[in-house]
């Protein structure tokens, strides 16, 4: 390896040296192709055998439940409520206590569902679900006052654009419309994907 002169200035051997070496990649894939025997590829040596990635260090605990929550959620995609209670150092209803509305409890299937996958989606449906739910277990009252804050309005009619060739429009009232605008019953409605629907 060259070096740079106290002075700063190259002389022209070190200049010209530099220039007739190949880089240090270059060199070493020269001196393997030289050491190699003839008519057989150099060998490339091994991959290390050591670890990349170190594992994942296990937490020994959690102070707020926002935190417990989030450290469940990172390997395995779900609020588990064992491993939270184990994050809190407290017991499983005391740690589903201290979570509150950060988790819902799911009617039919008992599993914990985080705020923000459970009070999105079809939240009519899920509504209708909760309070079916609350009737025989007041455990999923929450669920229905949550649903219903994030709820969305109604749209009233004159809100609602409906244009012709529409996917929720079936073709039969499009007919219908066309032949009684136009006066003419031998009206035929296409899709542009699909041949004639009816």
């Amino acid at each position: 390896m060259l070096s740079i002169p106290p002075s700063g200035s190259w002389t022209a051997s070190a200049i010209e040296y530099a220039r007739s070496r190949p880089p240090p990649s270059r060199r070493s894939f020269s001196a393997q192709k030289e050491s190699a025997p003839s008519g057989r590829p150099p060998q490339r040596p091994p991959s290390s055998p050591r670890r990349v990635a170190a594992p994942r260090v296990p937490r020994l605990g959690a102070a707020p439940p926002a935190a417990a929550l989030a450290i469940s959620l990172d390997p395995w995609g779900e609020a588990r409520p064992g491993e939270i209670a184990r994050l809190l150092g407290t017991t499983t209803d005391d740690a589903r206590e201290q979570l509150g509305t950060l988790v819902f409890d799911e009617p039919g299937t008992g599993r914990l569902v985080p705020a923000a996958e459970y009070l999105s989606g079809n939240v009519r449906e899920k509504l209708a679900a909760a309070e079916r739910a609350a009737a025989d277990d007041p455990r999923y009252q929450p669920n229905t006052s949550a649903l219903r804050e994030v709820m969305p309005a109604d749209l009233p009619p004159g809100e609602i654009e409906a244009r012709l060739g529409a996917a929720w429009i079936g073709a039969a009232y499009v007919e219908q419309f066309l032949r009684e605008i136009i006066e003419d019953p031998t009206v035929e409605v296409e899709h542009p994907r699909r041949r004639k629907q009816t």
